[in-house]
This record gives C-alpha cells, structure tokens and sequence, in this order.
C-alpha cells in the first residue's frame, strides 16, 4: 500500500494594520471616488469600467481599498496579479514622499536659519 502524504494547510498571511498605517502619509491623499461603489456591489462593475472610473489601474486599488476590500479580491476582479495590488497599497505615492521630504527640508532651513551661532 501507499502511504498517504499529509496534508498540511499553509495559514492565510495578512497583511498588519499596523505596516499599512505606517507606510500611509499623515495628510489624506486625494483618492478619486466612483459614484455607486461598495464593497457589496463592486463586482458589479467591469475591469474596463472600474479604470476607467478611477483613472488608472492603481487609483482602482486605492479607491477600492477603502471600502474593506482586500489585494486578493480586487487582483482577482481587476485581472492583475495580487502583488500588484499588495505593493500599490503598500507604497506610499512618490509625490507624498517628495512633499513630505521637502516640507521637512523647509523646516529645518527655517530652523536653522532662526538660529544664531553661540560664538558671534
């Protein structure tokens, strides 16, 4: 007789609320919105008129994102792969980062430009 192998169920890996917290920026990017657009109802919709709605494939995940739907269902539905959907949600947008950066950058220059050396 043949043994049989043991199944072994891999767990579901999700992602920590806490990753996705931190990578977002602390003032609300913009996401465009799509009247009619629900968790319930998203499938309702096609691919074409979801990117449509949203402007591009990653403002689709982000604007489906908010309404509690997960990388895995809106890879499926929007016929991407799962880490596209994973690593949009996860990346902060360049021009966040930029503006970030820069509004620190101004900071410090002020800062520093308010303060006299002690020597002079």
């Amino acid at each position: 007789m043949a043994k049989a192998k043991p199944q072994v169920q891999v767990p579901a890996v999700a992602l920590p609320a806490t990753v996705v917290a931190e990578t977002k920026p602390a003032q609300a990017v913009e996401l465009k919105t799509m009247d009619g657009v629900t968790a319930e109802n998203f499938t309702a919709f096609t691919k074409e008129a979801l990117i449509a709605g949203y402007g591009n494939k990653s403002n689709a995940i982000r604007g489906l994102a908010p309404l509690g739907l997960k990388p895995g269902p809106i890879s499926k539905h929007l016929g991407i792969i799962y880490q596209h959907a994973r690593n949009v949600l996860l990346r902060p947008l360049k021009r966040v980062v930029k503006e970030q950066r820069d509004a620190a950058n101004t900071a410090a220059q002020a800062a520093s430009a308010g303060e006299q050396p002690a020597g002079k």
